[in-house]
């Protein structure tokens, strides 16, 4: 098998609000977009059921061994896909 890497090539995030030691929190991620070559991730942190604290983004995509860009694997995407419906 072909051994592959996935990075995280960009991220952002924005914080909207404090939270303090021993809080308990709650990260809700799903995909946002999929396609042949990369995976885009939302990301929202509440504190409490209603209190969105933080909200980010995460843009991936997999690496070959000498490190080019290369399609999401097969059995990957699909189960991604899968995810997403």
């Amino acid at each position: 098998k072909e051994k592959i890497g996935l990075i995280l090539y960009r991220s952002t995030i924005e914080f909207l609000s404090e939270c303090k030691m021993y809080d308990e929190l709650a990260l809700y991620t799903r995909i946002a977009d999929l396609n042949a070559l990369r995976m885009i991730f939302y990301h929202e942190l509440y504190n409490g059921p209603k209190n969105l604290i933080a909200r980010g983004r995460a843009e991936l995509c997999c690496i070959s061994p000498i490190g080019r860009p290369i399609k999401i694997p097969e059995p990957i995407h699909n189960y991604l896909k899968i995810a997403t419906s």
